[in-house]
């Protein structure tokens, strides 16, 4: 059975992903010494980039958010944006490894590694990936050696066939990944939204908030937790800033008016003045 089978459910298809990692991040041959850094797709972050920083124990990482489409200008190229990302400093000499679930478009691969490394000159460059296609590995290959001059290695466990649309099949790919019912903003990777709020990540399942909060055994602070609401004193706040709004309200009211005149004044003649 493919790794990459779009019968699948969108939980099948993790399941099946994430199971393909051992044996892509076997075939990359990182060395045990070797400074890893890891580049993925905030696509599959969480499903396939995730267990392989656990298992390569790689400390830095970036995720990159990136938006491919059939360019206009250039029939047979694809357009490729970031809508966002999160890029960790990339150490020099470090083992750039880039990990993507369906890999297909060389220049998403392309844009994504240069995207990441900017002027830095990586020790070597290592690309793996569950599903892929041989011209865009030759393609990656050849840039990415002439550009940083270092060794390069692309791999696939299987392979497109060269008649299949690499973009259509892409996108299909990541829409059944992402199993949100609205897909209005960008997913957000658990493993990134963690780094952001400076905490570890733990890749066990959630159990459900804790009803008393948190304490000082989980690592924060042992907070109790809010009284009921009285409904009286709530009424009676309400009422309080409803009575205050009209006496503002009137007050406004006055003084556009003028000064209070008693209405006998108003046809009242005026006291001659003393000469």
């Amino acid at each position: 059975m493919a790794i990459v089978d779009l019968s699948l459910t969108s939980d099948e298809l993790a399941e099946s992903i994430s199971a393909s990692v051992a044996t892509v991040v076997n075939r990359l041959s990182i060395q045990p010494k070797e400074h890893v850094y890891v580049i993925g797709n905030a696509a599959d972050f969480d499903e396939f980039c995730v267990p392989v920083i656990e298992l390569l124990k790689a400390k830095t990482a970036a995720c990159l958010w990136p938006r491919t489409s059939r360019s206009r200008a250039f029939p047979n190229m694809n357009d490729v944006i970031f809508v966002q990302e999160y890029i960790e400093p990339v150490p020099n000499g470090a083992c750039v490894v880039m990990v993507q679930s369906v890999l297909l478009l060389w220049e998403e691969a392309i844009a994504m590694v240069t995207r990441v490394l900017q002027n830095v000159r990586p020790n070597r460059i290592v690309i793996g990936a569950c599903l892929g296609s041989r011209k865009v590995e030759n393609r990656v290959k050849d840039y990415l050696q002439n550009r940083y001059d270092v060794k390069v290695q692309v791999i696939s466990e299987e392979y497109l066939p060269d008649d299949e649309s690499g973009l259509e099949f892409e996108h299909r790919a990541f829409d059944l990944l992402d199993d949100r019912p609205k897909k209005v903003f960008p997913n957000m990777p658990e493993w990134v939204l963690s780094k952001m709020l400076g905490q570890d990540f733990d890749p066990s399942p959630e159990t459900g908030p804790d009803p008393s909060g948190p304490t000082s055994g989980s690592g924060g602070a042992n907070i109790p937790p809010k009284p009921p609401v009285d409904d009286r004193k709530l009424r009676q706040s309400s009422l309080h800033s409803i009575n205050r709004e009209q006496i503002e309200k009137e007050d406004e009211d006055r003084d556009q008016d003028g000064p209070d005149v008693d209405a006998d004044d108003k046809y009242r003649p005026p006291t001659p003045g003393r000469w």
